[in-house]
């Protein structure tokens, strides 16, 4: 994980940034993984966010997924937890950043605390 939620300091603007979810670096083209089973409700892009996914769980739970290279999976489709949902993007340098976010009743929480990102 090498962006972590909640209050930041930017390093390069020198500013307080809020991050509403968690940035993970892997290899170029890794695989994307849902996090649980749900219905896909968007897929397209997003300013900042360049391709994004966005799952809904029930009971107003949601991931997030953006920085993505592409999905496998189109809006209105069911997906299982563990199912591969699309690919990170190929990156001259081997690496690419996958942007996940977790929403509870239309408010962000922390993914590292409620999933096991540190392996």
């Amino acid at each position: 994980m090498i962006g972590r939620f909640g209050k930041q300091r930017d390093p390069v603007f020198d500013v307080d940034v809020e991050n509403r979810g968690v940035e993970i670096e892997a290899p170029s083209g890794a695989v994307i993984h849902a996090v649980g089973k749900g219905e896909v409700v968007f897929v397209g892009s997003v300013s900042g966010f360049g391709r994004v996914l966005i799952v809904q769980h029930g009971s107003g739970l949601f991931s997030v997924y953006g920085k993505a290279g592409g999905f496998s999976v189109k809006q209105g489709q069911a997906v299982a937890a563990g199912e591969a949902v699309g690919q990170l993007p190929a990156s001259p340098d081997g690496k690419s950043v996958l942007y996940l976010e977790l929403r509870a009743a239309g408010t962000a929480i922390d993914p590292a605390a409620v999933l096991p990102l540190f392996r």
